[in-house]
């Protein structure tokens, strides 16, 4: 009886065993818009292979003291004859690119205001979103950072400052209002992939990121996301670090993403 029952529980353990490790996901590619996102990344890589190091970014001098920053101007015809990943190289090379939305030497106010207004007087910025392969050429510029990012293993050594630049001009007012249909369900998809990412290596969101999703979600009109609670007063609550839903629900906006895709693609 007790060989039997001994028999029966190595059994029973070898079969759960077995499910275990046969059920058990392989996070790098459970991803349920992962054809998508891989379209996405072959069509920019293909037309862009040559942006991530461009020949006539500016150089700020060195120290950049108030005094320098005081004085120091890149003339409107430079800007104006820079190649777009020139003008994103340079934006990025500013000693004090802007950090959006949020202001981090402010006292209070309104972050989305703050930061569209940066970017709207910032020339640099300015003429990079007159141009036709801006969206593209900025999207990848995002893609690759973020990717370069995930390859950290220590969490001490992620520093997203960079990226979340990148991020926060493609969530801007200044570029969402020239978004096509299309282009907006790409930020769904790539953010959405960024995020998926990241929350399975480091256990959080990133509030650039989902300031994304929700500027592509407006774009798109998305009824289910304009009629929840969070519009009650008609729009989204703002606060000094940007949209209030990204920093106290981002798990909500993730939610609406992803049921906007599956409805959609």
């Amino acid at each position: 009886m007790m060989k039997a029952i001994i028999k029966f529980l190595t059994i029973a353990l070898c079969l759960a065993l077995a499910t275990l490790y046969s059920c058990k996901k392989d996070y790098s590619s459970d991803f349920e818009f992962d054809d998508n996102y891989i379209a996405i990344v072959d069509e920019l890589n293909d037309s862009y292979r040559e942006c991530i190091s461009p020949k006539d970014a500016v150089v700020y001098p060195e120290p950049w003291t108030q005094e320098v920053a005081a004085t120091f101007t890149i003339p409107q015809a430079t800007i104006e004859n820079m190649s777009t990943c020139g003008l994103i190289q340079t934006f990025l090379n500013h000693p004090s690119a802007i950090l959006g939305p949020w202001c981090s030497y402010c006292s209070g106010g309104d972050g989305i205001i703050y930061f569209n207004s940066k970017i709207t007087l910032n020339p640099v910025p300015a003429e990079l979103l007159t141009r036709d392969d801006a969206f593209d050429l900025l999207l990848l510029r995002y893609i690759n950072m973020m990717d370069e990012l995930l390859k950290e293993n220590d969490p001490e050594e992620i520093n997203t400052w960079l990226a979340d630049n990148i991020a926060m001009i493609l969530a801007s007012d200044n570029i969402r209002l020239s978004l096509t249909k299309q282009q907006a369900e790409k930020l769904l998809v790539v953010s959405l992939k960024i995020s998926d990412r990241f929350e399975k290596k480091w256990g959080g969101f990133l509030n650039a990121n989902t300031h994304i999703m929700v500027s592509a979600l407006i774009s798109l009109q998305y009824e289910a996301f304009l009629n929840d609670p969070c519009f009650a007063s008609g729009s989204l609550k703002t606060y000094l670090w940007g949209y209030r839903i990204c920093s106290e629900n981002p798990g909500l906006i993730v939610k609406y993403v992803r049921d906007y895709l599956n409805a959609n693609l």
